[in-house]
């Protein structure tokens, strides 16, 4: 059974009682508010998204008082969809169905809340694509564990296959992560894939002109901004992530680095 939210997508609304659970909750001030320095002008938009709202202007900065509103609404609509899941775990228990189902909790992207200069998603930014994925696996899963292990979404198919049985009828792209459930602090050497592209068909009428391409490993996240219509590399970001998990020197934009 597959069950799609779509919140805490915009718009931003949850019964009140949810947005009542932070009323007294300070959220400023926004971490990592900047762009990070020497990062390309593509990998960044204007956030279109929040601007087709009445209430943000179309050009420009937003108020310290308007972005405490969206995070706290944004915050409201995750408790919201909190509760809505707890509603189908609880029926599993009731039916009694919870020991031989598998529960695979995720989404199809991050999001920014001011960092970086952004809002929304539509970047190749570390907080736009990581992911939530929780994987409940009875009798395989290790209650309560957790990984640093790099994974892409495409690793949940093969993820799934594997805890059922099921032999692949093809090759996969993915690989399984059965064995992180079993063993979540084992070595596990794998590096994830995104990309996206400038400008973005969903918020424009205009074709996409240049692709971004991003690789991430467990210390560092690169990627290439390719012209589709030379395929030429035009810019370049390397980004240490041990450092910070929201991305504040473009390596690859400094001079004598040695990168």
């Amino acid at each position: 059974m597959a069950t799609g939210f779509k919140k805490p997508h915009l718009p931003f609304c949850a019964p009140q009682k949810y947005w009542d659970l932070y009323r007294h909750t300070n959220f400023s001030p926004v971490p990592g508010k900047y762009r990070p320095l020497y990062a390309p002008g593509i990998a960044f938009h204007q956030w279109q998204e929040l601007r087709g709202y009445t209430d943000i202007p179309d050009r420009g900065s937003i108020g310290t008082q308007k972005e405490q509103d969206l995070i706290r609404a944004y915050y409201a609509c995750i408790s919201y969809v909190d509760v809505q899941i707890g509603k189908i775990i609880r029926e599993l228990d009731r039916l009694g169905l919870r020991d031989n189902t598998i529960i695979v909790l995720w989404g199809d992207h991050g999001y920014h809340l001011g960092e970086q200069d952004l809002w929304c998603k539509s970047t190749n930014f570390e907080l736009d694509t990581r992911i939530p994925l929780i994987i409940s696996a009875p009798a395989v899963g290790k209650r309560g564990g957790k990984s640093d292990a790099i994974v892409e979404a495409i690793d949940i198919y093969p993820t799934l296959i594997d805890l059922c049985g099921v032999k692949a009828a093809t090759q996969l792209s993915g690989k399984s992560l059965a064995p992180l459930l079993s063993n979540p602090g084992m070595t596990w050497d794998h590096v994830a894939y995104s990309q996206f592209c400038r400008p973005y068909k969903a918020i424009t009428t205009q074709h996409p002109t240049h692709m971004g391409y991003t690789v991430r490993d467990k210390d560092f996240r690169y990627t290439l901004w390719y012209n589709l219509s030379t395929n030429a590399v035009e810019a370049r970001e390397l980004y240490d992530m041990k450092q910070s998990q929201v991305e504040a020197v473009n390596l690859a934009g400094q001079k004598n680095t040695g990168r």
